[in-house]
């Protein structure tokens, strides 16, 4: 039809044209006299001119139409395919009119040379073309006939045809063939090697248009044709993914970028993962988990940290279930164990818990976490995964230590369900241990249970674990339960029924009056046990009338009768008794003769100093401690005697000096005096460590004349014991010390810098940590933290790059028994507490998380936020290029936009980076286009 109307524009254009008008004119004049006879002609003969003219067109349409017709059946007859027939447009070709047949017969003429192309199966494709031209309306008519194809046979020439012409509109009608014809592989492997041989990329769009119904054998061809294409057709197919605007076509997009693979598509895929619709961002993670490299596994699980939307956590959470499991669990352990973000540990807990069997030491290790957060997430997933419950009945079937503790803290971090399902077994041991569990829990979500149970249960071994489980819950509400069991017929449910009411009740209780009676009738049992806890029971309610009873009980043959009732008459300040608890003080147990001398210390009872002094002499340590302080209770002169007794021993059991502290009330500064120059080396290092907390004069100079010793461990306590006085004025003794002949002493002379803070030992100390002994670098690195010191972050850096001293750091400060390293942690100042938590709790590989957080965090001040900009920039770390990018753009504040571009140049290659520069200098701070001008020139001035 376009041919038809060509033809009639290039007519009028011709006979309007001069040349035509001129030559018409001409004509006129040749032809003159014939039309001078024209009418002469009409008037002879009646028949008009314009009918004589109708006539003969009517007679050239009726030759035309059955030239048409016969031309028609001729072709129609040639051409033997089987859809040719069928085809609606020529199976009515009859009944249309001439110029449908016009068309008709132009269609017919392509479909015989599609046919004679058909027929040459045996010939090259080049002598095809070149004996055929294969223009595009030939291919468009070709291509129309390839619907009509119905055997799997002609699909594959037909395949053969396509792939010798190899044009990208073919694609369209090779994917219908594949559809047609799933179940022929040979028609698919035909259909793949043909596209894969179109080496265009625009067929992609044809492609990707098809994902969306595209059946598996169909896929995986399509997968095929965009994988050869590389990274070029992930640029393109991502391109093709910005603009499409239809869901499915983008879901099987994503399926497409997954199956293609790669470190591009991942790194594309990526992006989809934190913008867009949930669906989406899920399809984006599952086309990353689809490419089936490892490392899909870090972007996934910081998608997985950072998503918002609970629905693609979720999805990304099962996804990570399909990656390698090993390498899954080992990330997502690092991140739980390294990070300092509560709520990527928690999302890491989230991740762990899909891996199901393969996560239960993770979590275990987590559900011990200080934090309380992470130890309910971690509770919480082992109780859905079901490993609580299992670990609840292997605890109940065989007693462990360790699974206890990983329980009781499961319960405490708020996963109690279980074990309250596990009160309602009939098994005995297990209900035993399940009680001791909630006792050390601590929940009161348990005590209306154990108290139904506890009434209910006729097992007596069982109501003896119940009662001091409901005392250990302090729950008040037992009591009168446990008043009614101080009747029961076994002494053992009697006596932990009067253990638990002794914590449970006070002198003012409602119930002391009924309690009373009950308690004076077991004071008379022969079980020593519940003889001993009712005493402490009348103890605790104040009952002064058992006063006679607790005297007469001072000679009961159980040791432990005669402790507590002795003990109970010192609470109830019975003085009545001070000669019985006299004679007590020679009884066989010195456990009784303590607690005797200690009631007699409270009475201040002179009667007894003669054999407190005759006690003393043969007494154990523990005895002794107590006769010391009875006797500087009843008279503050009386240790001075005693000490003597100490002098002329000579040799002091060291558990006096771990003890001493228990001892508040009377001076120990003699006795110290006297240990600190006694000739045994251990002893008299106790003492002088001692002696900083005595302060008096006496003292400091005793250890200034210590420092001369020649024993080296008195020498370093004696460095200690003078750096705990905290004393400025001591720093000239301790410099003195430096160069000490033994190394020990020399390290805690630079401890004891640290804590004396002389400002004359700087250099000394900034020297000491480039010394190449490690241990010197890691003491000198401690101490320098109490220093202002300017270069000390560079001190710091330079020395956490190297893995020995970091070691050694990191030991030194986890000994907080020895008291220097105790004070110098607890006196780091505020302004240093960002390096000691680096230095506590990260390595070089766990730091950027950690300073990612603090360079991002709205919550971090602005000197932490600095702080951290500046150790990445020293450091080079260069995995927070995004994040200080992203603080150089969108930070409010021009002196951190400052800093952060200063980091941004030590971490980047500043050649590269002329982007950026350039907007900082377009900055409004001047203090950021300063930097960034700063920056420029030095780039400018590299040699090229």
């Amino acid at each position: 039809m376009k041919r038809f109307f060509l033809l009639v524009a290039v007519l009028v254009s011709f006979l309007s044209s001069p040349l035509f008008v001129e030559g018409a004119q001409q004509k006129r004049k040749i032809f003159q006299p014939v039309w001078d006879r024209l009418p002469k002609l009409q008037e002879d003969h009646p028949f008009s001119y314009p009918t004589a003219l109708l006539v003969f067109l009517l007679f050239l349409l009726a030759a035309t139409n059955l030239y048409l017709k016969f031309r028609i059946s001729a072709s129609i007859a040639q051409i033997p395919w089987k859809g040719v027939r069928t085809d609606p447009r020529v199976a009515r070709w009859p009944s249309e009119n001439f110029f449908r047949k016009i068309r008709l017969w132009g269609y017919l003429k392509d479909l015989a040379h599609v046919e004679a192309i058909l027929r040459l199966r045996q010939r090259p494709s080049l002598q095809l073309k070149k004996q055929y031209r294969w223009n595009k309306r030939l291919l468009r008519k070709y291509l129309d006939l390839l619907t009509t194809i119905h055997c799997a046979d002609e699909a594959r020439f037909a395949l053969g045809v396509l792939g010798s012409v190899g044009s990208s509109r073919s694609v369209l009608p090779i994917l219908n063939l594949i559809r047609r014809f799933p179940a022929d592989p040979d028609v698919t492997k035909d259909a793949a090697s043909v596209l894969l041989g179109i080496r265009k990329i625009k067929i992609l769009r044809d492609i990707l248009s098809s994902v969306a119904w595209a059946e598996p054998s169909l896929f995986g061809v399509l997968s095929e044709v965009c994988r050869s294409f590389g990274e070029e057709g992930v640029v393109f197919i991502v391109k093709e993914l910005d603009h499409q605007k239809s869901h499915s076509i983008r879901f099987g997009i994503f399926r497409i970028l997954g199956e293609v693979g790669g470190e591009r598509a991942i790194a594309e895929l990526e992006k989809f993962l934190h913008q867009g619709p949930e669906k989406e961002r899920i399809a984006a993670a599952h086309a990353m988990a689809r490419t089936g490299n490892e490392s899909a596994i870090k972007p996934l699980i910081h998608g997985l940290c950072q998503n918002p939307s609970p629905a693609v956590r979720d999805g990304i959470a099962r996804i990570l279930a399909d990656l390698p499991r090993e390498d899954v669990l080992k990330q997502l352990t690092h991140l739980l164990e390294t990070s300092p973000t509560h709520y990527f540990r928690i999302r890491a807990i989230q991740g762990i818990e899909t891996l199901q069997s393969d996560s239960g030491e993770a979590l275990s290790r987590a559900i011990s976490d200080p934090d309380p957060r992470i130890q309910r997430a971690a509770a919480a997933a082992m109780e859905r995964m079901g490993v609580i419950q299992n670990m609840l009945h292997c605890y109940q079937e065989d007693f462990c230590d360790e699974t206890q503790a990983f329980l009781v803290s499961a319960g405490r971090a708020g996963v109690i369900e279980p074990f309250l399902s596990a009160l309602k077994s009939k098994e005995s041991k297990g209900l035993k241990r399940t009680v001791r569990l909630l006792a050390h829990i601590g929940n009161r979500q348990a005590v209306p249970i154990l108290i139904k149970l506890l009434n209910t249960t006729g097992d007596w071994t069982l109501k003896s674990r119940l009662i001091p489980a409901l005392a250990e819950l302090d729950a008040t509400e037992s009591v009168p339960v446990m008043v009614q069991h101080l009747k029961n017929k076994h002494h053992w449910v009697r006596k932990t029924s009067m253990d638990a009411l002794g914590r449970l009740l006070s002198p003012d209780s409602m119930l002391r009056r009924e309690t009373l009676p009950i308690l004076h009738n077991v004071l008379g049992e022969e079980s020593p046990w519940t003889r001993a806890s009712a005493i402490r029971v009348l103890t605790v309610l104040e009952d002064r009338s058992c006063i006679p009873d607790l005297i007469r009980l001072l000679r009961d043959p159980q040791t432990r009768v005669r402790v507590e009732a002795a003990a109970g008459l010192k609470k109830l300040h019975a003085l009545e008794a001070e000669g019985q608890l006299i004679a007590l003080l020679n009884d066989p147990k010195q456990k009784v003769s303590a607690i005797a001398a200690s009631a007699l210390g409270q009475f201040k009872s002179q009667k007894s100093l003669p054999m407190l002094f005759e006690r003393f002499k043969d007494a154990g340590f523990r005895l002794r401690l107590s006769i010391l302080e009875a006797v500087h209770q009843i008279d503050p002169a009386g240790p001075d005697l005693l000490l003597e007794e100490l002098k002329a021993a000579n040799r002091i059991n060291l558990k006096v000096l771990r003890e001493l502290k228990e001892v508040r009330s009377f001076d120990p500064s003699r006795l110290l005096y006297t240990l600190a120059r006694i000739g045994e080396p251990e002893i008299r290092n106790q003492s002088i460590r001692a002696l900083h907390g005595v302060g008096q004069p006496e003292s400091k100079a005793l250890l200034l004349s210590l420092l001369q010793d020649n024993d080296a461990a008195i020498r370093a306590a004696t460095m200690d014991a003078i750096a705990l006085f905290l004393n400025p004025a001591m720093s000239s003794f301790i410099s003195e010390m430096r160069n000490d002949p033994d190394f020990l002493v020399r390290l805690r002379v630079i401890l004891a810098l640290g804590l004396i803070k002389d400002p004359d030992a700087l250099p000394y100390l900034r020297n000491a940590v480039y010394e190449k002994d490690s241990r010197i670098s890691a003491h000198a690195l401690l101490s320098l933290f109490h220093y202002a010191e300017p270069q000390f972050l560079t001190c710091f850096l330079d020395k956490f790059k190297e893995v020995k001293v970091r070691n050694l750091l990191k030991k030194i400060t986890s000994n907080r028994d020895d008291p220097v390293v105790a004070l110098l942690i607890d006196q780091i100042p505020e302004s240093k507490k960002l390096e000691f938590q680096i230095l506590k709790d990260h390595t070089l590989k766990s730091l950027d998380l950690f300073l990612e957080e603090q360079i991002l965090s709205g919550k971090t001040t602005k000197n932490e936020k600095l702080k951290a900009m500046m150790i990445a920039g020293t450091l080079k770390r260069k995995n927070l290029k995004k994040a200080l990018k992203r603080v150089i753009l969108e930070d409010p504040l021009p002196e951190v936009r400052a800093k952060a571009l200063r980091a941004y140049s030590a971490v980047a290659v500043i050649s590269k980076e002329k982007e950026i520069i350039q907007k900082a200098i377009e900055d409004p701070s001047l203090e950021v286009q300063t930097m960034a001008s700063r920056l420029l020139i030095h780039f400018e001035e590299e040699p090229v």
